[in-house]
């Protein structure tokens, strides 16, 4: 519930600062991108049957996903603060071990709601910035290829938060930024397969490549 309330608050001053302030050291716009995300989890071992296992691990490969948003610039002379309202998709694979090597098998698709506050300092015409990301699981999806796994329930932490460093410049309007995002807090803790609960932690990492346009 505090969570809740924090990420609410972060909403209203992002939504309200371009609003009541006329200054061109403050600007609006929105923004867009390409992540690379993966899931670093514990591996799950399933039981098949009496006898026999099967692992679960995650794979590096990783998950391409979008974001799509709002964000704000406020400059005090060489330094800036940057707030930003984003929709993003993030994800993972994961692959079955057996005698005959591994393969891809299972692949997470989750949806969130981020706010990051991205501060720092502008270097000539290039900024570089670090700061939190807090975060709020609005959908999750799983993609089991293979038919024998019935994935009924995922149990995910419905907040998060995470810290983000990186750089970028702005061209006139347009805003480049290239960061790299590590997650404080483990996504969820436990995954239901086949009838059977098993414990995993598991914490995101994501490269995030964004342009935007200020009004």
């Amino acid at each position: 519930m505090q969570l809740k309330k924090n990420l609410l608050s972060l909403l209203i001053l992002l939504v309200s600062v371009p609003l009541v302030a006329r200054d061109d050291n403050i600007n609006f716009g929105v923004r867009g991108g390409v992540n690379f995300s993966n899931v670093d989890s514990e591996s799950v071992r399933i039981k098949e049957d009496r006898w026999n296992y099967m692992n679960i691990e995650t794979l590096d490969r990783r998950y391409m996903g979008i974001h799509l948003g709002f964000f704000t610039q406020i400059y005090m002379m060489n330094y800036f603060l940057q707030p930003e309202l984003l929709y993003t998709s993030i994800g993972n694979y994961m692959s079955e071990e057996t005698e005959d090597g591994k393969f891809p098998e299972y692949i997470r698709h989750i949806r969130r709601i981020d706010i990051p506050v991205y501060a720092g300092k502008k270097v000539g015409p290039v900024r570089f910035g670090l700061g939190p990301v807090f975060s709020a699981i609005v959908g999750e999806s799983s993609l089991v290829n293979n038919p024998k796994y019935d994935v009924s329930d995922e149990r995910h932490n419905r907040g998060g938060l995470g810290f983000q460093f990186g750089t970028g410049f702005n061209l006139n309007r347009l805003v480049v930024d290239l960061k790299y995002e590590i997650g404080l807090l483990d996504l969820g803790d436990e995954i239901t397969i086949n009838d059977e609960v098993y414990s995993f932690n598991s914490k995101p990492k994501q490269l995030i490549v964004s342009i935007g346009i200020l009004f």
